[in-house]
Parts: structure tokens; C-alpha cells; sequence
């Protein structure tokens, strides 16, 4: 008997299998090509769901056990638009879409920032699911008529699965228009919005069973007919449950397209330092539980860049040699820091700041600096943005002592040192680095009743690996770095924004 988890993210979709110890038994990953331009960011709909097929079925291929239960694990804030037919009526966007602006203007026309910040846990913003569903209704108007659904990424792809539509709360929170103290949709930011509650699923806690997956997708994928779909949850959410991060005062660093802490901690009394700093009040999956999320919309975003503006060619050899790129590129890194400065700002600024207009910079480049030193030094800037996004969670009351690595970078042990060389934290790693799945995983043995509570599920699926602490060689040449880097935005901001 076995699990998948199914996680979604930006530039793919992967599938993995475990059975009931937490072994491994398959995996499938395909990537979807998504359009990331300054007119729009999106991935296709029908695209995402072909690919979500395609590696459930190519994970089944891989195992003669019999999966029991799926849960998907999603990136935030895209929604996809179904008609009465399921058929997709418009593109994903992204969270980094430009598209929206005008819409936030509308929305808080009728309804205060603060005031939707006191309900959702966050102020209106561009990124949030809210300005791009009303852009939608308003530029879409004839598709807007014929939609029967309005789908955020995990739930999309539950739906299309079992039939029966629920959304976690986490990832509900990020559109927001969940209250996020009552955990169910805000009929005020609805009505401000001028949008139909009845097109969007049912808020629900993260692993609670769905449905049975339906006949033909369970013969057109390989499944067993009796296969449950279990309620999953925000990736961030998933990624916390796979790294056991399920009490007050732990922290999860993932670091997938997108850079990100999220620490776990009790409701506090006041969200007003969270909201000075831009960072919202998201519910976890464990009752009385809260995160937030400190991020950067371009973490290993900034590596592909790089790959695909630098190192086109080693990549192209890395490929056909069945070799990563990354990690070849990884053992060409000098062991000192690089020197050049930069701040990781190409698809606008996070939190703190959450400055669409910003841009990325890169500062100290000479004659002599040659393209492996600019990947060192976008490695570095990611980690001084996070740096940074951690001094403001200190002062805003939420404190960290360590981080546990997870996502795709989790794989990078230089990017590890440098974490905790810069930070001084110490820095986690796990023997499966695919947090977000295990986490999915780990909430379908619960729902199955193999295991009484989550935290029993995560002992069996979370092992740590290596831990990595601050090496004291560099600390102060990162840090006399860190004290420039910091001066960066506001002097990029000026100067490009005016």
C-alpha cells in the first residue's frame, strides 16, 4: 500500500510515491512551459492538467503497490476559470502578473486596506488572487458569464481528480477574501470585490478526506477505483508538515521559484508590526497554529535566469552527459565570498517591501569577473533578501533559531553554508528534500487512519540529513557585504523609479 503526493508548482508538476515506512517507491516530474513576459506571466490550464496526469500515471507505472490516497500541494495566489464543462476559459496568472493594479484601486475604494488586512490577514496587493479574479470579470466579460468555477491550483487539480471541490485555508487566505480568524470566505471583501462566493470551493481544513477519484480518471491513470483524494494544502503549508514544523518557534526554508521562510507560531494579539512589514497571518494546517511568509519571488527563479542567460551551452551538455546543472555549477564556485552585490529584485520585491516597480541590480562587477561569479553572487543576494526579511520578522515579535531546508535548493549544499554563514542560523537539511510531497503524503496516512495524529505521520515521513552551521572564516567579510546590500533598494529605487 502507498501514497502520492502531487505538487504543483510555477515551472512544473512532480508525483511522488512512498509506501507506509516513508519509502521512496517512484517519482515523475514535466514541466510546463509558463509565458513570463512584462505584459503577462501565466502557465495554460489544460497544459498544467496534462501534465498533472502525466506524471500521476508515470509514478503508478513505477510501483506494483497500490496507491491508497492523493494529496496536492500548490503555489498560491493563480487561479484557473472552469465553465459548466470544465473546459479552462482563460490563462493561470501568476502572482507576478502585472495585470490588477487598477482593480486594488477599486477594491480599496469601497473597502480600507486596513480593514480587509483585519479580516484576511493581509493588505490589498497586486499578488493576491483578488485583483486578477476581478481583472478577469471585468476584461473577460463574456468569459466571466460562462464561468461555473473559479479554482485556485490544489483545489483545480482535486477537483478535476475526484469531482468535489475544497480549498485549505492556507491557500484560500492567499486570494484574500478568507477571514482568516473564522477560517470560512468574507461575505464584506465579496461584496467589495462585486464577486460570486458560489463559483469558489469550500474552505476546509488540510487533510480531510475528499472523495474517490473519479472512474475514468482512475482507469486513464492507473489507479484503483477506491483511490481517496485528500484535502491538501498551500505549498508552504505541505512543505512545513514534511519538514515537521508543527509547533510554535520552528522555521522552514523553501526554496523553490520562489525564496521562502515560513515560520510557525500562536496567533499573536496584534497583526499591526506583521502589517508594517508586509508579512500576512496565514493559517496552518495544525489547529491554533499560524505561519507567515517571508519571501522573495525570485529564489531559484534567479538560478534558471541564470542557466538560461549564461549557461545555455553547459547546460545543453549537463543534459545530454545526465548530468544537473546545477550541482556542476555548484563544485565551480569559488569557496570565498564573491564580492559583487546582488539584490534579487528582477520580478519586483517581496516582503519586506512588496514594491512591484522594483528591479534587480548587480553591483561590483569588473574586467575580471567571469559568469561563475555572478551565479555565487545571486546566490549570495538571496540569501542576504532573506537576511534581511528575518531581522524585520525579529523586530515584528517572531523569532528564529533555525531554518529546515526544503525545496529544490535544499539540494545545493554551498547555498546551505552560505545560509548559515550569513544568517548565523543553523540550517536543517532532510534525507528527502521533496518536503511539499512528503507533506502531502504524511496527511494522506492520517486521513486513511494509519496513523492517529499528523505528528505521529511526520516521524515517519521527515528524517533529517546534514546540519550546517556558521563557519566563522567569512562571517565578517558576509556581513561588511550584508551592511552595502542593505543600502541597495532604496538607492535602486531612487534612481530607477525616480
Amino acid at each position: 500500500m502507498a501514497f502520492l503526493g502531487l505538487d504543483l508548482g510555477t515551472t512544473g508538476c512532480k508525483a511522488v510515491i512512498c509506501d507506509e515506512t516513508g519509502k521512496m517507491l517512484a517519482k515523475a516530474y514535466r514541466e510546463y512551459k509558463a509565458v513570463r513576459n512584462n505584459e503577462k506571466q501565466v502557465i495554460d490550464a489544460a497544459e498544467m492538467w496534462n501534465s498533472i496526469q502525466y506524471v500521476i500515471s508515470e509514478s503508478v507505472k513505477k510501483t506494483t503497490e497500490k496507491v491508497r490516497a492523493i494529496a496536492v500541494s500548490s503555489f498560491g495566489e493563480a487561479f484557473a476559470c472552469l465553465d459548466e464543462n470544465d473546459n479552462p476559459l482563460c490563462e493561470i496568472m501568476l502572482a507576478t502578473d502585472q495585470r490588477g493594479d487598477k482593480e486594488c484601486e477599486d477594491l480599496a475604494s469601497r473597502i480600507s486596506s486596513e480593514r480587509v488586512q483585519s479580516i484576511a490577514g493581509a493588505e490589498i496587493h497586486r499578488m493576491y488572487s483578488v485583483s486578477k479574479i476581478m481583472w478577469y470579470k471585468n476584461n473577460m466579460p463574456e468569459s466571466y458569464k460562462k464561468t461555473k468555477r473559479i479554482l485556485f491550483m490544489a483545489d483545480y487539480a482535486t477537483y478535476m481528480l475526484c469531482g468535489d471541490s475544497v480549498v485549505d485555508c492556507a491557500l484560500a487566505a492567499r486570494s484574500i477574501l478568507l477571514d482568516v480568524h473564522k477560517k470560512e470566505w468574507s461575505s464584506e471583501i465579496f461584496d467589495a470585490a462585486g464577486l460570486d462566493m458560489s463559483m469558489f470551493s469550500r474552505p476546509a481544513c488540510a487533510g480531510e478526506p475528499v472523495a474517490k477519484v473519479r472512474p475514468e480518471i482512475a482507469r486513464s491513470l492507473g489507479l484503483d477505483p477506491e483511490t481517496l483524494v485528500v484535502n491538501g494544502a498551500h505549498d508552504q503549508i505541505c512543505a512545513a508538515i514534511g519538514a515537521g514544523a508543527l509547533s510554535a518557534g520552528v522555521a522552514v526554508n523553501g526554496t523553490g521559484t520562489v525564496e521562502c521562510v515560513t515560520p510557525v507560531f500562536e496567533k499573536p494579539e496584534s497583526t499591526e508590526l506583521m502589517g508594517k512589514y508586509k508579512y500576512a497571518l496565514v493559517p496552518h494546517a495544525v489547529e491554533g497554529l499560524y505561519v507567515t511568509y517571508a519571501f522573495s519571488y525570485t529564489g531559484g527563479a534567479m538560478l534558471t535566469w541564470f542557466r538560461n542567460t549564461f549557461a545555455k551551452y553547459e547546460a545543453e551538455m549537463a543534459a545530454k552527459n545526465g548530468e544537473n546543472i546545477y550541482a556542476l555549477l555548484d563544485s565551480a564556485i569559488s569557496e570565498t565570498p564573491s564580492g559583487i552585490l546582488v539584490l534579487p529584485h528582477f520580478s519586483g520585491a517581496a516582503t519586506p517591501y512588496m514594491d512591484t516597480q522594483a528591479t534587480g541590480t548587480m553591483m561590483g562587477l569588473t574586467i575580471g569577473t567571469q559568469s561563475i561569479d555572478i551565479y555565487r553572487a545571486i546566490m549570495e543576494g538571496v540569501v542576504y533578501e532573506m537576511f534581511n526579511n528575518l531581522e524585520c520578522l525579529e523586530k515584528a515579535g517572531i523569532h528564529t533559531d533555525e531554518l529546515r531546508a526544503t525545496g529544490g535548493g535544499a539540494y545545493s549544499a554551498p547555498w546551505l553554508q552560505m545560509k548559515a554563514d550569513i544568517t548565523g542560523r543553523k540550517i536543517i537539511s532532510y534525507k528527502n528534500c521533496e518536503a511539499g510531497t512528503m507533506g502531502c503524503i504524511a496527511l494522506c496516512a492520517k486521513a486513511v487512519g494509519d496513523f492517529k495524529t499528523l505528528e505521529d505521520a511526520v516521524k515517519v515521513y521527515s528524517q533529517s540529513g546534514v546540519t550546517y552551521y556558521r563557519n566563522d572564516r567569512y562571517v565578517d567579510r558576509y556581513l561588511e557585504l550584508y551592511d552595502r546590500y542593505k543600502k541597495l533598494y532604496n538607492a535602486t529605487k531612487e534612481i530607477m523609479q525616480g
